[in-house]
């Protein structure tokens, strides 16, 4: 059975068809150009009569308001916005997911800017990719199965995948671009027992912190896919944070809470949250051996070391 969002759908799909030719949306550039200015261009007008319908008296604070007039306005503009997500391809299904995680966004938005805590708070922050999302060979699948890359070096010594196929950076910044652009961050596994680990540190009433570099500012839907991810894999967190510089996040957003530690994958980002007093666990990696323990950084192997980091404290 249909759910009533399909539905509306459905109607207007059929008007769509009515007005538009979909085939030649998809094959004609100006066409579909034309069509896309139509369909903004008459938001923007539905947009205009809405403001109409909030009659606002002339040098007085007395307002009317055709509240009636309003709400089919706003039905108005929703058939546009609907009618011209049908034409790029979208459907009831992925709108009501993308709607799901864009309201995710705004609550984290929110949590990020008013989730304060205090001194009193025990926090473990982790990194993600590379700690949680086993992005790397997730990501030399796609390389090696989707790009056709073939590896001229064996061991991967630095985060990045260039010097490991014999490409430039600028070829593997393409690569990314397209790995994001096909879903990629949603189909990472998940290294086994870091679940189970992170769910042992909530029950001892631990507050957990994701922090990634993933670059949302640039590629906005990440932060969905991102959402998606964490759902499906059930990966408990109290705030996620978006920052490359990872320091000024744990400055901005976690202190003045106790961080217990930082379980981290990356050579430099290591050394940089050391750096404000933090300690770091970080996980072993081919690419981060140029990092040696001392008093901050420990270079731990499995993941039941960061219970027995957090018991020994």
């Amino acid at each position: 059975m249909k759910s009533d969002l399909e539905k509306l759908f459905d109607i207007q799909k059929n008007h769509n068809d009515r007005w538009q030719d979909a085939e030649r949306f998809i094959t004609d550039s100006n066409y579909r150009l034309s069509i896309v200015k139509d369909f903004v261009l008459g938001i923007y007008q539905q947009n205009t009569f809405l403001l109409e319908t909030f009659n606002w008296a002339k040098h007085s604070l007395e307002r009317t308001e055709d509240i009636q007039n309003t709400k089919i306005q706003i039905v108005d503009i929703v058939k546009y916005a609907v009618g011209l997500y049908i034409l790029v391809g979208g459907n009831a299904k992925e709108f009501e997911e993308l709607f799901t995680n864009k309201s995710n966004e705004l609550d984290n938005r929110w949590n990020q800017n008013e989730v304060k805590f205090t001194k009193e708070n025990k926090v473990v922050v982790f990194d993600v990719d590379g700690v949680i999302a086993d992005y790397s060979n997730h990501y030399t699948d796609f390389l090696e199965n989707v790009c056709g890359l073939v590896s001229v070096n064996k061991d991967r010594k630095s985060y990045s995948f260039f010097e490991k196929y014999g490409i430039t950076r600028q070829a593997e910044e393409q690569f990314n671009i397209d790995f994001i652009k096909m879903g990629g961050f949603t189909k990472i596994p998940v290294f086994d027992g870091i679940v189970d680990v992170m769910n042992e540190i909530k029950n001892k009433g631990i507050k957990i912190v994701l922090l990634t570099a993933r670059p949302s500012w640039i590629f906005k839907r990440l932060i969905s896919d991102t959402y998606r991810w964490l759902k499906n894999n059930n990966i408990p967190h109290d705030l996620i944070i978006w920052d490359k510089d990872k320091a000024d996040a744990i400055i901005n957003y976690v202190f003045p809470a106790k961080v217990i530690c930082m379980v981290e994958d990356r050579d430099k980002h290591s050394l940089e949250v050391s750096h404000i007093g933090v300690d770091v666990l970080l996980i072993d990696k081919t690419y981060n051996k140029s990092i040696l323990d001392n008093d901050r950084i420990k270079r731990i192997y499995k993941y039941s070391e960061i219970i027995d980091w957090i018991d020994g404290k």
